[in-house]
């Protein structure tokens, strides 16, 4: 059994996935696998895939039964994989050599009740220029807990978590499609596990017009559906119940300015007035 898996959803990802591949091989840290879901790609991603594993057997393709989406695609990868750790890292982004090194050590040396190592990345656009820190735009994660990340997610899809935690936070929502790993994190700090952060850009983040997350309306939703599942489930304290209506009034208000705000948004958007300021008040950064 690996001591890691690197888990990547992939759909018509032909332009950037050999990258993507290539960075986690050149790891210095070895005993790895790399799992990645094919997520019913419409271009020769799945066979760039089975290449890399003809040359390197730690390399492997699973691929889901149908077009399931980035969370539905990552829990098909962590069904399959094997390693005691898992780490997360999308198909148009990259590790740097000493990613695996690095945050295994760092587990290693902060366990037990570490639920996730988080670092920071440079940010990229599609032709390969850096546009500056993660950190820079979302705030560092040392010391994040549920207040923090409720407050404003500063933690990178690309991290690394014990497989455990993951699992008995349920996996990735597909309800929360685009904010699946802010969903994810909330559960696993919900129940205790701390957050470790690393402060060194050991990631490739590819910022990318036409994504997920670039898209104004759905994410609007998915956030939404992130802060009522904390409400529903019942384990924040005032200030955090307080922070977590107050986000979503603000992802409310962002729906409807993103479809064209109507008269009858008028007390959607009073609503984000007043949740803005307190959420100022307490220090969260706007984004």
């Amino acid at each position: 059994m690996p001591r890691v898996s690197v888990i990547t959803p992939a759909h018509d990802n032909a332009a950037t996935i050999d990258a993507t591949i290539a960075s986690v091989v050149a790891q210095g840290f070895a005993d790895w696998e790399l799992v990645v879901c094919d997520d019913a790609s419409h271009d020769d991603t799945p066979q760039r895939v089975e290449t890399a594993a003809a040359a390197d057997p730690r390399v492997r393709l699973v691929r889901a039964p149908s077009n399931l989406g980035p969370a539905g695609a990552r829990n098909v990868a962590l069904a399959a994989a094997t390693g005691e750790l898992v780490a997360f890292l999308d198909a148009d982004d990259r590790f740097a050599a000493e990613y695996l090194e690095t945050m295994v050590a760092r587990y290693d040396a902060e366990a037990p009740g570490v639920g996730i190592v988080c670092c920071d990345a440079w940010l990229e656009d599609a032709a390969g220029t850096r546009l500056g820190r993660y950190r820079d735009r979302q705030g560092g994660a040392g010391g994040a807990g549920v207040t923090e990340v409720l407050r404003d997610n500063p933690i990178l899809i690309a991290s690394l978590c014990p497989r455990a935690a993951v699992d008995e936070a349920g996996g990735f929502s597909t309800e929360c499609w685009g904010s699946e790993d802010h969903d994810l994190w909330l559960r696993i700090v919900e129940a205790g596990q701390r957050v470790v952060y690393v402060d060194e850009p050991l990631v490739f983040y590819r910022v990318a017009e036409g994504s997920i997350s670039s898209s104004r309306t759905r994410m609007a939703r998915t956030d939404q559906a992130t802060f009522r599942r904390a409400l529903d489930r019942g384990r924040l304290d005032g200030e955090q119940t307080v922070i977590a209506r107050d986000r979503l009034a603000l992802a409310q208000a962002a729906e409807a300015v993103a479809r064209g705000a109507r008269p009858r948004d008028v007390a959607v958007l009073a609503r984000a007035v007043v949740a803005r300021a307190r959420l100022r008040r307490r220090g969260t950064v706007e984004r």
